[in-house]
C-alpha cells in the first residue's frame, strides 16, 4: 500500500496523529506486520465460557494485524459464530517465539505474552477463579487485550500508571440482563458501523446463535466500503458486502441467526417516530444528530456506545435512557473535533504534495478508531440493559489495563 492508503485506514491515521508524526505509515506497518497467537484452555473454549471471547479477540486482531493469527485453543475449527474469521486465522498451534502471544485463562511469562481472563461481573491480567463468564465480559475482555495488543507492538506510553489494577469489576446484573434480553421481542439498530455490528454480535453469542424469531429493524443510510473491513467484525474477509447497502447485507446476515430483519430501511430524520417498531433502540451511528433524533423517536430503553479518536488515550463511553428519553436529547451536542499537532516530516510532505493538497486534507478528515473500542464499548454498554435507573452514563479508558470505569445516573 502507498502512503495515501495508509494514511486513510482508520487505525493507522489514528495512530499517525497520536504519535505526531513520529512514526511513519511504513514504520507503523512494519510494527504490525506480524504472526499473533491466542491461547487459552480448551476446556473452556465453548459457547458457556470463554469463546466468544476467543472469536471476538481473533477478529479484533486480524484487523489490526497483518500476519497468521493462531488460535491454539485446543480445536481444529471453528465453533459456531455470528460471522466467520479470515482466512488468516488458523485453528493450531504455534511456538514461535516471535509471535504476539495472548493467554486467556492461563498465565505465560515470556516477555512476548500478554495474559488476561474473564470470569462473571469481572475481568483481569491473569487466570482468575469464579464462575464462567457471559459474552459481555468475554468481549471486554477481547477488547483490552486487543489494544494491550497494538500497545505493545508499538511501545504505546502508559496513561495514568498511578491507579491502574489487576482487575476490573464490571457491574451489572447477569441475571437481570439474561431475563431482559431473552424477553425482549427484538431490537432497532440505528447505525451498522462499529459498534452497531459489535451489538448484534454480542446479542448473538447472548442468544446462543438463535434469535427466535425476534425482530430486527434496520437503520443506516450508507454503503459498505472496502476499509469498513478494517474496523466491523461482521464483515468478514474476502465476502460479498462490498459496496452493499449496509441495511440489506446486515438483514441477510442476520436471517441465518434466525432473526426477522427488516426490508432494509434507511436512515431517520427529526421527527421521525418508532412507531410499532422493537422498543429497544441499540444506538451507535457516527454522528450526534442521529443520537439526539433516536431520543425522540420513543424508545422505552436506549442503549448508546462511542469510542474515542485518541487512539494512544483510547476511550469508550456509552449511556443507558429509559422512559421519557426525550428529555436526554442534550447530552449528545455536537463538539469541536481537536486536530492532533504533526510535525512535518517526508510522509506529510508527500501528502501534501498531492493537488490541492488533497490527500493531507484527506488525512486529516478521517475519524480514527480502532476495532477492538467497539468491542468494548458494546460489552459495557449492553450490560446497562439490565440497569433499572432512567439513565446512566459511563466511560472507561482501555490504556493502560485496567483503569477505574466511570460510571453515574444522570439527573432527570
Amino acid at each position: 500500500m502507498n502512503v495515501a492508503d495508509l494514511t486513510q485506514d482508520r487505525l493507522f491515521n489514528g495512530l499517525l496523529k497520536g504519535f505526531g508524526g513520529a512514526l511513519s505509515p511504513g514504520q507503523i506497518s512494519q510494527l504490525l506486520n506480524r504472526n499473533v497467537v491466542i491461547r487459552m484452555p480448551r476446556d473452556r473454549v465453548h459457547a458457556g465460557d470463554l469463546w466468544p471471547a476467543a472469536w471476538a479477540l481473533a477478529s479484533v486482531i486480524e484487523r489490526q494485524f497483518k500476519g497468521t493469527i493462531y488460535l491454539d485453543i485446543g480445536l481444529d475449527t471453528a465453533p459456531p459464530a455470528p460471522c466467520t474469521l479470515g482466512p488468516r486465522c488458523r485453528f493450531e498451534s504455534n511456538r514461535d517465539s516471535s509471535a504476539l502471544t495472548l493467554c486467556i485463562g492461563t498465565n505465560e511469562s515470556d516477555s512476548n505474552s500478554i495474559c488476561g481472563d474473564a470470569r462473571l461481573n469481572r475481568i483481569g491480567l491473569c487466570a482468575l477463579e469464579g464462575a464462567p463468564p457471559t459474552a459481555v465480559e468475554c468481549f471486554a475482555i477481547a477488547g483490552y487485550l486487543g489494544y494491550h495488543a497494538i500497545a505493545k507492538a508499538l511501545g504505546i506510553p502508559a496513561n495514568r500508571e498511578w491507579a491502574v489494577r489487576s482487575t476490573l469489576d464490571i457491574d451489572y446484573d447477569p441475571d437481570e440482563l439474561a431475563h431482559r434480553i431473552h424477553t425482549a421481542d427484538g431490537y432497532t439498530s440505528i447505525g451498522l458501523g462499529q459498534v452497531g455490528q459489535a451489538l448484534l454480535a454480542l446479542l448473538w453469542f447472548s442468544y446462543g446463535g438463535d434469535f427466535a424469531n425476534r425482530r430486527l429493524a434496520l437503520f443506516d443510510p450508507d454503503k459498505f466500503e472496502n476499509k469498513n473491513q478494517r474496523t466491523q467484525i461482521l464483515l468478514a474477509e474476502g465476502a460479498a458486502w462490498d459496496r452493499q447497502r449496509k441495511t440489506n447485507y446486515i438483514a441477510e446476515l442476520t436471517r441465518t441467526w434466525r432473526a426477522q430483519p427488516n426490508d432494509g430501511k434507511r436512515g431517520i430524520d427529526w421527527g421521525w417516530k418508532r412507531g410499532d417498531l422493537p422498543e429497544i433502540g441499540l444506538v451507535g451511528p457516527h454522528n450526534f444528530e442521529v443520537r439526539r433524533m433516536a431520543c425522540g423517536a420513543g424508545f422505552a430503553q436506549i442503549i448508546e456506545c462511542g469510542v474515542g479518536t485518541n487512539l494512544l488515550s483510547p476511550k469508550v463511553s456509552w449511556h443507558s435512557l429509559r422512559d421519557n428519553t426525550n428529555q436526554f436529547k442534550s447530552l449528545f451536542m455536537d463538539r469541536t473535533a481537536q486536530q492532533s499537532k504533526i510535525e512535518e516530516c517526508s510522509w506529510v510532505a508527500e501528502l501534501k504534495k498531492t493537488p490541492g493538497e488533497c490527500g493531507w486534507v484527506q488525512f486529516l478528515g478521517i475519524t480514527a478508531t480502532a476495532p477492538c473500542l467497539g468491542v468494548t464499548a458494546a460489552a459495557l454498554a449492553l450490560a446497562e440493559l439490565s440497569c433499572e435507573q432512567p439513565a446512566v452514563k459511563g466511560s472507561a479508558l482501555l490504556w493502560s489495563p485496567f483503569l477505574p470505569i466511570f460510571r453515574e445516573p444522570i439527573a432527570e
